[in-house]
């Protein structure tokens, strides 16, 4: 289970359909991962395709917003919008 961890992460258009079963298997192993894998299609929502600021700003506030994501102390969004898995605000110039 471990060497197949970036299957939560890979886009779902690239899953295989060895990959699909190999994450329902995950996921009944360890079921608080699917919060994760909601995030990240969330997340790759707001990069998709061509679009305007105000619909990819409307698109991170779906995830930037969602309560079950704010559960999960890993997944903490400050208040300034950057995702930091530590929950630390990014300070200017970079770190």
């Amino acid at each position: 289970m471990f060497k197949r961890r970036y299957l939560i992460v890979k886009r779902e258009e690239n899953l295989s359909e060895q990959e699909r079963p190999d994450l329902g298997r995950i996921f009944g192993h360890l079921p608080e991962l699917k919060t994760l894998w909601k995030f990240s299609r969330e997340v790759y929502k707001v990069w998709a395709g061509e679009q305007s600021l105000k619909a990819a700003r409307w698109r991170w506030s779906r995830p930037k917003n969602n309560e079950a994501y704010r559960e999960v102390a890993e997944m903490r969004i400050n208040t300034g919008g950057s995702f930091r898995p530590d929950g630390q605000r990014r300070r200017r110039g970079g770190v």
